[in-house]
């Protein structure tokens, strides 16, 4: 396994390279066949970047297009719980520490009561690496859940459901269109609740945001949702507070996810990953 320094140096890397491979692509448009020329070559050491990085986290990149983790044949320097999602998690712990989304002090909650912490998810999710990570974080345990698309209470999950959206264009999988989900029903126009793309009744349906402490906004969006006629198949946060929320979900019969979660003390880290590659707290029942 690399040093978490040279992953980050790596994830930096990948998301620049993507950055200059769209800017070229779109620049080509209507310009001399060399500039095409060059994206191709672009997106090849992208590809080639990508690979590096599922080999030093144990991958196998042969396995699917979304590099399922082999449980079968692990590296014998990879960390058994090491999966992608995993180690993201620990960048966007880190980024949230470095960017300031992450204060410590006595802080009241929009949800109730008080904690010796905040975490303001939308500075790490507006910022362009934040948003990749978060992204890249997400969008493996939507393929494997089977989302066919992805909603969020509104304001908070705005970003991620727009990132997990693009990231779902760019891998080259099945697009998982973004919906959000209003706090309520527009009085005009098309009285909307869930702005986005209509989606069928039965459609699978990952609710997001960014954060869970009693989990009333992922309630809120749920309930929308399926009173849209979509099932919910996934509910993922970037933290969970553990203040209830999440326990009272899967008490719900929903499978819950987070990248981080928090323990009594206010001690935040990256969530244990399971066999399969999701993440989920390490004292989940479900």
């Amino acid at each position: 396994m690399r040093e978490d320094t040279d992953y980050r140096f790596t994830i930096e890397q990948i998301a620049r390279l993507e950055r200059i491979l769209l800017t070229t692509r779109q620049s080509a448009v209507g310009s001399p066949y060399t500039l095409d020329v060059i994206a191709r070559i672009q997106y090849q050491e992208i590809a080639r970047m990508r690979a590096e990085l599922d080999a030093a986290l144990g991958f196998d990149a042969n396995a699917t297009k979304q590099s399922i983790p082999n449980n079968t044949h692990p590296r014998k320097d990879a960390h058994p719980q090491m999966t992608a999602s995993h180690a993201h998690a620990q960048a966007i712990l880190d980024l949230a520490k470095q960017s300031g989304a992450l204060m410590f002090g006595e802080f009241q909650l929009s949800a109730g009561g008080a904690s010796s912490y905040y975490f303001d998810g939308r500075i790490v999710t507006l910022d362009p690496r934040g948003a990749y990570l978060v992204a890249q974080a997400f969008l493996p345990i939507l393929r494997q859940c089977g989302a066919h698309a992805v909603a969020g209470p509104t304001l908070g999950a705005d970003p991620i459901v727009a990132a997990v959206a693009m990231a779902s264009h760019l891998d080259g999988g099945a697009a998982i269109p973004g919906l959000i989900v209003r706090k309520e029903a527009k009085e005009h126009g098309g009285k909307r609740a869930i702005e986005g793309p209509l989606m069928p009744p039965g459609a699978r349906v990952a609710v997001v945001d960014d954060a869970c402490s009693t989990a009333s906004s992922l309630f809120h969006a749920i309930e929308v949702v399926e009173a849209a006629g979509c099932e919910v198949v996934k509910a993922l946060a970037i933290l969970d507070r553990r203040m209830g929320g999440s326990d009272e979900l899967r008490r719900r019969g929903y499978d819950f996810a987070a990248l981080l979660e928090a323990d009594a003390d206010g001690n935040i880290a990256p969530a244990n990953a399971d066999a399969d590659g999701s993440i989920a707290p390490a004292n989940a029942d479900a």
